[in-house]
């Protein structure tokens, strides 16, 4: 679907910002905001759902979301992420649900716009850097993730030596 001509006007100027869209060109920007489709979503109301056919990646130009995987929190992404485009690029279901915290105001790239920019490789660059800053931050999560539950349970096992009754405490 094409963007109408306000869409444009404000699809334009806000690509520039992202990252994956930082190294095309005047041209290829405007190509893609005339193919490129704005959408809002209110706080509340799913982007995505876990499971789900992929077919279309979001850019976030305004807003706050949270990811979550099997009800579990994975983080949050705001202005200039990009969500969806891991199904996009393998063909699989959604991986995870995203979920609009603060009203949303993103750009929807669907399945033919995204492959027609996977052939230029300067996109692809951009898409590669783009998959890498989302990996190190995902291992930094886990990381502090394992912190966290270290600390809780070095904090359970001090509790339970604390609280043992007296006749298992004996008998240890």
């Amino acid at each position: 679907m094409s963007s109408t001509p306000s869409e444009f006007d404000l699809l334009s100027p806000s690509l520039k910002q992202i990252p994956m869209f930082l190294l095309l060109s005047g041209r290829e920007l405007e190509e893609l905001a005339s193919e490129a489709r704005l959408v809002k979503y209110e706080p509340g109301e799913y982007l995505m759902e876990e499971g789900a056919t992929g077919d279309c990646a979001f850019v976030l130009l305004k807003g706050r979301v949270e990811v979550t995987k099997a009800g579990v929190g994975l983080g949050f992404l705001t202005q200039g992420d990009c969500v969806g485009e891991v199904a996009l690029l393998d063909a699989s279901a959604r991986s995870a649900t995203v979920k609009a915290l603060e009203p949303i105001v993103a750009v929807r790239l669907g399945h033919d716009t995204f492959e027609r920019l996977l052939d230029r490789p300067i996109f692809v660059k951009s898409l590669l850097l783009a998959l890498t800053n989302k990996l190190r931050q995902s291992v930094e999560f886990q990381v502090e993730s394992e912190k966290a539950r270290r600390k809780l349970l070095e904090e359970l096992a001090r509790f339970l030596e604390q609280e043992k009754p007296p006749q298992i405490a004996e008998k240890a």
